[in-house]
């Protein structure tokens, strides 16, 4: 492990969130790459939600489960099963199965995806004594449409009920909002602030001491579209 990653290993223990730059976490170069290209691109090939509770027509998402493995560097595909929360954690559109697409083959194998989750289990490797960890992984777009407000967070103010959760920004495109806020364990008081503004920049968060929100998004030019693509890796045993 290098110097740098084990001192965002200390600030994980001790603030109980990460957040940063993609150099912060995933090294230099991690955004100019074409593996980050073709990454970014595949958020334009997702689907509606359709388990809206709320009756939004704002979110877009594929999702699939994968073991990631630091001994051997692997991120390996599990078989697909449906994203399932109770209602304990999510209110809103949790006590159902929701069947989503699949992340494309292509973007499973994709080498910035994969350095991503065995970036966040390196952090993690200080802090939990094991290798292989499963992750669950949602493509998320947010969209900013005109007569109704894009909703990153629906629930509100939550936990995911994972271990951890790695919220990294893909492009924001003609929005404003999104700030995403931190809060304690019980959820009454917040802890920060922050504004992912850039591709690459993230939020890595202990889901058993914080929970967390994102505030909605507009369009900042009305006539134009506008979203939001986040990646959303929870990572339990």
């Amino acid at each position: 492990m290098t110097s740098a990653m084990n001192s965002q290993s200390k600030i994980l223990q001790s603030r109980a969130f990460l957040h940063g730059g993609p150099a912060d976490l995933f090294g230099t170069g991690f955004t100019t790459s074409p593996a980050w290209n073709l990454l970014a691109d595949s958020w334009n090939d997702l689907k509606q939600d359709e388990y809206m509770a709320d009756g939004g027509t704002y979110r877009y998402r594929r999702y699939s489960e994968f073991q990631v493995d630091s001994t051997d560097r692997s991120v390996t595909v599990l078989p697909h099963v449906p994203y399932r929360q109770s209602r304990e954690y999510n209110p809103l559109n949790g006590g159902i199965d929701r069947w989503y697409r699949a992340i494309r083959e292509d973007i499973q194998k994709n080498s910035a995806f994969q350095d991503a989750l065995l970036s966040c289990i390196d952090v993690l490797a200080p802090l939990q004594p094991r290798s292989r960890w499963t992750v669950k992984v949602f493509q998320n777009r947010i969209f900013a449409k005109a007569g109704e407000v894009g909703k990153p967070t629906p629930e509100g103010v939550h936990r995911d009920g994972c271990d951890f959760v790695l919220s990294l920004l893909i492009k924001r495109h003609n929005i404003v909002g999104g700030e995403s806020s931190v809060y304690s364990s019980d959820g009454e008081q917040v802890e920060a602030s922050v504004m992912l503004k850039d591709g690459g920049d993230f939020l890595f968060l202990d889901d058993q001491r914080t929970k967390h929100c994102v505030q909605p998004i507009a369009r900042l030019v009305p006539v134009d579209e506008g979203y939001r693509d986040m990646l959303i890796a929870m990572f339990a045993p």
